[in-house]
């Protein structure tokens, strides 16, 4: 499901009377500025970069505090980079999933340190990945606004309400015949209008300024694993698996037969019921001795290298889902899980099976 655009429920005209304590004044451009002058020209700049991928450009008409922020999440993650002891091809399988068609070509950490604040930006935002998306015939289509808002504006951040300031701001939304759409936000800086904030969505994919600054909440070693291509080719692999889980629990409590159950499971396998895009569920493995009763692999079928395996139990269905990158490690975990005995407060409440 899209966002809402920007402006709703963000971009709202107060009266001071309307707020409970005074905002603090900010001082004041000129009155042509405030009335919206040179928004439309940034507007159409912002737009025509994000729209094309000139993340230089896109850069380059952001404020202050929004270079500020594509700075320090730069520095964040170089810093995790440093101490987390990433190999190059772990870096390279990272950068390469967003970077479709090789822009930057990343092949080691080097090259990642050698980036700029700008390359940064576009690399890590998902830009280049949401252009290679789009359909070849929605690149020329003409870009139309459908919205522009000049005056104060609520805080977008809730950390930022303490400071009791109402910032003179402008948004505009942008849209295509494609359903493509653009939301930006402006502040004055300097008396001249700076982007602090972007939106761009196109279909499934989208490039929000808000998500790309927030990645620094989720680095860690795993991350950088797969890559974001993998990563959501990996989500139907585990919408797969969850299929599959559903359907043996359900053999299984016909006759609380293991045997029956992997029957039944592998005619299903045959015939293609638990198959996706990217992911097939197959082979499923009981006998256990642990907490979990069965396990289900899925293996990829379009070039991603992730290979999964979900362990599970027959009467809760709780279940885990565990990811590695080879299927002779994935096979080593299965063998893991067969030696496993059950811990004191595991386990299932399933009749034994027959």
């Amino acid at each position: 499901m899209k966002k809402a655009h920007v402006w709703f429920g963000l971009c709202l005209l107060l009266a001071l009377a309307a707020v409970g304590s005074a905002p603090v004044a900010q001082p004041a451009p000129s009155n042509d500025v405030m009335a919206g002058k040179g928004l439309s020209e940034a507007g159409e700049t912002a737009q025509r970069a994000l729209s094309s991928g000139d993340y230089k450009s896109l850069y380059g008409v952001l404020d202050e505090a929004a270079q500020g922020q594509v700075a320090l999440l730069r520095e964040k993650l170089m810093h995790f980079v440093d101490t987390s002891g990433l190999t190059d091809d772990q870096v390279k399988n990272y950068c390469d999933g967003y970077d479709p068609h090789g822009e930057f070509a990343i092949t080691s950490v080097t090259d990642l340190k050698a980036l700029t604040d700008a390359q940064f930006l576009g690399l890590t935002s998902g830009m280049l990945t949401l252009q290679a998306a789009r359909p070849s015939e929605n690149l020329a289509l003409t870009w139309h606004l459908v919205q522009k808002s000049v005056g104060l504006m609520q805080a977008r951040r809730s950390r930022m309400r303490h400071l009791d300031m109402l910032p003179w701001s402008g948004a505009m939304a942008y849209a295509n015949r494609a359903d493509e759409a653009i939301d930006l936000v402006f502040s004055l800086e300097d008396g001249k209008w700076k982007l602090s904030y972007f939106l761009m969505e196109s279909g499934r994919e989208e490039v929000d300024f808000t998500n790309f600054v927030e990645q620094a909440r989720n680095f860690n070693k795993d991350r950088f694993r797969w890559n974001p291509r993998d990563r959501y080719r990996m989500d139907e692999g585990e919408q797969m698996l969850g299929s599959a889980r559903d359907y043996c629990r359900v053999e299984y409590s016909k006759t609380g037969s293991e045997a029956d159950t992997v029957k039944a499971f592998d005619k299903a396998d045959k015939e293609d019921w638990f198959t996706g895009a990217y992911y097939k569920a197959t082979k499923l493995h009981v006998g256990f001795k642990g907490d979990w009763n069965a396990a289900i692999e899925v293996q990829p079928t379009a070039g991603t290298k992730a290979y999964g395996l979900m362990k599970f139990q027959w009467a809760s269905g709780n279940s885990e889902i565990e990811w590695f990158e080879t299927q002779a490690e994935l096979e080593a975990g299965l063998e893991k899980l067969k030696n496993e005995l059950p811990t004191d407060d595991g386990g299932d409440s399933s009749p034994s099976p027959k």
